[in-house]
């Protein structure tokens, strides 16, 4: 008989106290991998699922210890700061290993499920006193449905409340198996129209919608079970009075009595550092925080043309004056 082989999770990150993530003081755990490809991803080190690293220019100490080490030669320390040859490099973490300033970072832990449980773990005392618990975030929980269903068992079974925040682009199969496990689904919807979705994101949002049926079918047939969406507004892309009114239609038309929330997440331009720390061109680096009025605005279309109730539309994240 073959020995059995222990699944592992990919991540690159575990959060512990964070409360953007659903209710209560939460432990977020950020998968690593997704399938589609947002324009305006605050998290492109989440997008691959192979292992990567990054160099911290703040922490380098200029020893060249990383480019010894590297057994591909895929680093270089130019006038400008590190070179990574990403089509070179293997993900050996031999450069994270050798650096004594740790300004190279690994972009991927593997983790069993027993070890992650020991990490959420820590804090099972916020999550008894404070409503708090887990939530399983990306990257996409779709993408690594099988773990994540395993360690949405494990909680379940230690009363730890259980959340995934999905962006609804994965397989049927892989909702059906997560949602018996879940008390809370945050659910992105980005873009109305179809072909706008497939510009900005890759791909088209009829699986996406397809997924949120099937999340509204479970909501209808459990008390237990929560609907949060949440629309990150993008400037000129999902942040037009069309686009919230279009996903307004869509939620009034099919999934009105599911909701308990539909939240507006104004656009932060704060990640635009991942993207040069990847080497990466971010067609929103300049875009500016969203003004107040603007984010109000939208929270007006949404109220007015959605029938769910004024107090289920909820706008959230930093806005600047005017």
């Amino acid at each position: 008989m073959l020995p059995r082989i222990e699944r592992k999770g990919h991540t690159f990150s575990v959060r512990r106290m964070q409360t953007h993530d659903g209710p209560g003081m939460r432990t977020t755990i950020f998968l690593k991998g997704c399938s589609l490809r947002c324009a305006w991803c605050h998290n492109p080190e989440a997008i691959s699922s192979v292992r990567e690293v990054w160099w911290h220019a703040d922490k380098c100490i200029a020893c060249q210890d990383c480019i010894t080490a590297c057994p591909k030669n895929a680093l270089e320390l130019a006038a400008e700061g590190m070179r990574i040859d990403r089509e070179l490099c293997n993900g050996c973490y031999r450069c994270v290993n050798a650096c004594p300033a740790k300004a190279m970072e690994a972009l991927r832990e593997d983790w069993s499920i027993d070890e992650l449980m020991r990490e959420i773990e820590k804090d099972s005392m916020f999550y008894i006193t404070g409503g708090g618990g887990i939530t399983v975030s990306g990257g996409e929980p779709l993408s690594q449905w099988r773990f994540t269903r395993d360690l949405l068992q494990r909680c379940q079974q230690k009363g730890i409340h259980t959340a995934i925040d999905t962006c609804g682009h994965g397989s049927a199969e892989a909702i059906e198996a997560l949602l018996p496990h879940c008390k809370l689904i945050l659910f992105d919807l980005k873009i109305a129209d179809p072909k706008m979705h497939t510009q900005w994101t890759g791909d088209d949002n009829a699986r996406i919608l397809d997924n949120l049926h099937i999340t509204a079918r479970h909501v209808r047939q459990r008390d237990d079970l929560q609907l949060w969406i949440r629309t990150p507004l993008i400037p000129s892309v999902t942040a037009t009075e069309e686009n919230i009114t279009g996903l307004a239609h869509i939620i009034d038309a099919e999934f009105n009595d599911t909701i308990s929330r539909w939240e507006l997440c104004t656009f932060n331009p704060l990640c635009a550092n991942k993207y040069h720390q990847l080497h990466r061109v971010w067609p929103f680096e300049h875009a500016p925080l969203m003004s107040h009025s603007e984010a109000q605005a939208l929270h007006q279309t949404a109220t007015t043309q959605c029938r769910l109730n004024k107090a289920q539309i909820i706008l959230s994240g930093r806005t600047r004056k005017g």
